[in-house]
C-alpha cells in the first residue's frame, strides 16, 4: 500500500452508518458539570481490515458551543462571552511590532483529516482580527503573534523509518500534499511548536513515554520551545477517564495525560474570563465547558526547577474557554488547552522576535528560566477555580504554582523585558 490514501477510497459516513460498519452504538455521554463527549463502550473490525486498522477516528474534535451571530465582536466589555485577538491583547499586554519576521518561525502541528483553508483566517482577520481543530490552532497561533508565513508538511513528508513506531503511532497521510524528498531529522525545526493533541498517560509504557520525552529534549537543546495541551477533562484524560482497576468513567483515581507529564515540554492549562468580569479582572480556571487538566504524573519523577516528589502540570497556562472561530464563512465558540497552548506559542513567539532582533538566541525550552527566581511574578497568578474529574473538584487554584494553571498567564511586557535581559 502507498504512504498516501487515495482521496477516492475516504468518505464520510453517518452515526447510522458507522454505528452500522463497526456494529457499535454511539451516544453523547453528559457530564454533571454539563459536558458533553461522542462516544462508544467498543467497536468491531472485519478480520482482514483489523491488522491494518490502529483505531478508528472522527469521534470527536474541539469542544465548541454552537454557531454565533456573523457580528463584529471588538467590543471588550463582551470578552466573557467571546474571546477574540483584541480580548488576548488586552488580557496579556500584547502591543508588539515584529522586526525578525524571516529569522523566527511557529509550528503548529495538525492531524489527517484536519484541514486548513486560507479563506477561514481571513474571515477571522477580517472581522475581529472550521473544520474545527485546525481552524482553532491556526487562526489563534497565528493571531497571537503576527502574520507569519505558513508552511505546511504532512504525513508523506516522513516514514516510519525515521523514527516512528506503526505499532504505536498512527500513519496520518496527507492526499495531494508533499511529493518532494523524504526529509525526517534535516529540515530546521520552528522556534516554537504547539500540539494540542496528547494521549492518557496510562495508554503508553513507561519506557515509550521515556523515548518520545528524550526527544523533546533534543528539541529544547536545538533552541525549540514545545508547548502542549493536558486535556479537558481536569484531573481525569481523554473521555473523563479515570481509574479503578483499569480506565473507565466510573474510576475515582486520578488519570494525567502525557506528553503534559514529560518534564522536557511546556505544558499549558486553561483560564477564563469569570461571567460578568472584563479582562481588566483577575481570570479563573476554566471549569464551565472545559475542565483545565492539570495533575502529577505516574511515570516521570519532578524534575529539578519543580523540586517535589513527580512531575506535576500544567507549568503554564493561558485563556481557553469561548474563542471565537470562523467555519464555513460562520462564527462558533471553541474551548478548550487547545485555545491556551496557541494562544501561549503565539506569545512566545514574539519574544524570540524581539531576541533575535537584539542579536540574541531563542528562549528554547523555556521550563528552568521560568520556574527560576529571576522570573518570579512575572505571570498573572489564577487563585481561584479548579479542575473536576473523577468523581471530584479535582484541584484547585491557589497563590503561586497550582495544579490547576500552572504559574499563571503571561504578562507580556514582563517577560520580554526579563527575557530581553538574558544573555
Amino acid at each position: 500500500m502507498d504512504d498516501v490514501l487515495e482521496r477516492e477510497r475516504t468518505r464520510t459516513a453517518t452515526i447510522d452508518e458507522a454505528e452500522h460498519l463497526l456494529q457499535t452504538v454511539y451516544n453523547l455521554c453528559g457530564h454533571t458539570t454539563g459536558r458533553e463527549h461522542v462516544a462508544s463502550d467498543s467497536y468491531h473490525l472485519p478480520a482482514h481490515i483489523s491488522p491494518h486498522t490502529d483505531f478508528p477516528g472522527g469521534g470527536s474534535g474541539p469542544k465548541t458551543a454552537g454557531r454565533i451571530y456573523d457580528t463584529v465582536l471588538s467590543d471588550l466589555s463582551m470578552c466573557d462571552q467571546y474571546i477574540t485577538l483584541d480580548c488576548l491583547r488586552a488580557l496579556y499586554g500584547l502591543n508588539y511590532t515584529p522586526g525578525a519576521v524571516e529569522q523566527n518561525s511557529y509550528g503548529i502541528v495538525e492531524y489527517t483529516p484536519e484541514a486548513y483553508l486560507q479563506s477561514y483566517s481571513q474571515t477571522e482577520y477580517q472581522s475581529f482580527d472550521y473544520n474545527g481543530e485546525s481552524d482553532l490552532d491556526l487562526q489563534y497561533g497565528m493571531g497571537a503573534s503576527f502574520n507569519n508565513p505558513l508552511d505546511a508538511l504532512d504525513g508523506p513528508y516522513c516514514t516510519f523509518e525515521g523514527g516512528d513506531d506503526p505499532t504505536q503511532d498512527s500513519v496520518y497521510p496527507g492526499p495531494n500534499g508533499y511529493d518532494g524528498p523524504e526529509a525526517c531529522g534535516t529540515a530546521t525545526p520552528t522556534n516554537v511548536i504547539s500540539t494540542s493533541y496528547f494521549y492518557d498517560e496510562a495508554d503508553i509504557t513507561p519506557l515509550y513515554a521515556a523515548r518520545q520525552c528524550a526527544e523533546y529534549v533534543k528539541l529544547g537543546l536545538m533552541g525549540v520551545a514545545v508547548l502542549y495541551s493536558p486535556g479537558n477533562y481536569g484531573v481525569a484524560s481523554n473521555g473523563g477517564l479515570c481509574w479503578i482497576a483499569t480506565q473507565t468513567q466510573g474510576g475515582t483515581i486520578f488519570n494525567p495525560s502525557f506528553p503534559g507529564t514529560c518534564p522536557y515540554i511546556t505544558s499549558v492549562g486553561a483560564t477564563m474570563v469569570a461571567p460578568n468580569s472584563t479582562v481588566y479582572e483577575p481570570e479563573v480556571a476554566s471549569e464551565e465547558v472545559i475542565s483545565s487538566g492539570g495533575g502529577f504524573s505516574n511515570y516521570f519523577a519532578m524534575p529539578e526547577y519543580q523540586k517535589k516528589a513527580s512531575r506535576a502540570y500544567p507549568d503554564i497556562s493561558a485563556n481557553g474557554a469561548n474563542h471565537v472561530v470562523a467555519v464555513d464563512g460562520q462564527f462558533e465558540l471553541a474551548c478548550g488547552t487547545s485555545c491556551s497552548s496557541l494562544v501561549s506559542g503565539g506569545i512566545f513567539t514574539m519574544i524570540n522576535d524581539a531576541r533575535l532582533s537584539a542579536g540574541k538566541s531563542t528562549i528554547g525550552f523555556i521550563n528552568p528560566t521560568i520556574y527560576s527566581a529571576s522570573f518570579a511574578g512575572l505571570f498573572n497568578d489564577i487563585t481561584m477555580g479548579d479542575n473536576p474529574g473523577c468523581g471530584t473538584n479535582g484541584s484547585n487554584a491557589t497563590v503561586g504554582w497550582d495544579a490547576v494553571t500552572g504559574l499563571g498567564t503571561p504578562n507580556f511586557p514582563k517577560l520580554l523585558a526579563a527575557w530581553l535581559e538574558l544573555s
